[in-house]
């Protein structure tokens, strides 16, 4: 019998801006939940090839993406944790760089038509794609390699940052526990954690 996952709660909301600055928490999951990227043994991440590349790939975006930068990240066996910093370069028009990402409100690209370029969307949606093409993934298998979607959270208050760093450091250690593990032994979730934190 196939264990059914839980359903999580869609929290993009429907007038914040996604190219906006500021701090995101975001969860890539492979399709179909396939723990493909490695395993956890006592509490330490194994990976697999699949799950290197995932981590290299993810460690270069802000070579492709130089209006952003990285925070914490975890490779698990079925998804990848971490979160990404938005800012972007207003050269062109002010000669600066905002010094607090979450000053600006307003992305440049924010009236141009399709994916705005530099959101987060984007930006998942480019690191799927390099994972995938980096691996061949398309002609050597007749499944994707990651879930379609992907869970974001915008990161509000200081105290959710450091319980999102802390929860992600630690997932490895709490991987029994993790809703995302077809095997989890606790049913409490995270995600649902979080709202209450920016309460």
């Amino acid at each position: 019998m196939t264990r059914k996952f839980p359903e999580r709660k869609h929290v993009r909301m429907d007038s914040f801006n996604y190219a906006q600055a500021g701090y995101y928490f975001v969860t890539i999951c492979t399709h179909n939940r396939r723990e493909i990227l490695g395993n956890v043994v006592e509490g330490r991440f194994n990976p697999t090839a699949i799950g290197e590349e995932a981590k290299s790939t993810w460690l270069d975006l802000p070579l492709h993406h130089p209006a952003m930068h990285l925070d914490e990240l975890v490779i698990m066996p079925n998804h990848v944790h971490g979160i990404i910093v938005l800012e972007w370069d207003l050269t062109a028009d002010t000669g600066s760089i905002p010094t607090n990402p979450r000053k600006a409100e307003v992305h440049p690209d924010w009236a141009k038509p399709g994916p705005k370029r530099g959101s987060l969307g984007a930006i998942i949606g480019s690191y799927k794609a390099a994972v995938s093409r980096k691996l061949n993934w398309k002609s050597r298998h007749n499944t994707p390699l990651w879930q379609r979607k992907f869970f974001d959270h915008v990161i509000q208050t200081e105290k959710a940052l450091q319980a999102i760093r802390e929860y992600i450091v630690n997932n490895p250690l709490s991987w029994h526990f993790d809703e995302l593990n077809a095997r989890h032994t606790k049913t409490a979730s995270f995600y649902k954690h979080l709202s209450e934190l920016e309460k």
